[in-house]
């Protein structure tokens, strides 16, 4: 039975202020909403962050270009480290 992707579950993992002063929120991907051969729809969770306030929000599926900059994050969140994970 194949799956396929209907939306990206995302959450709010806080705030921060653009360049201009403007509060915005950040988001984190955390799964998907998948849906069968039957129509019967699963959710996938490959995550729940810390930050997790209990709310999941779902929104069409985007194709991201992986590692192409760093302004390719899907969800506009950044980890606020300049270094590379040591592993």
């Amino acid at each position: 039975m194949s799956m396929k992707k209907k939306w990206d579950a995302v959450v709010v993992v806080g705030e921060y202020v653009d360049k201009e002063g403007t509060p915005k929120k950040k988001y984190k991907n955390v799964g998907a909403v998948l849906v069968n051969d039957k129509g019967q729809e699963s959710l996938k969770l490959d995550l729940l962050p810390v930050e997790f306030n209990g709310w999941i929000n779902f929104y069409e599926p985007k194709e991201y270009n992986q590692g192409s900059s760093p302004s390719a994050d899907p969800v506009g969140v950044t980890s606020g480290f300049d270094d590379p994970l040591p592993f």
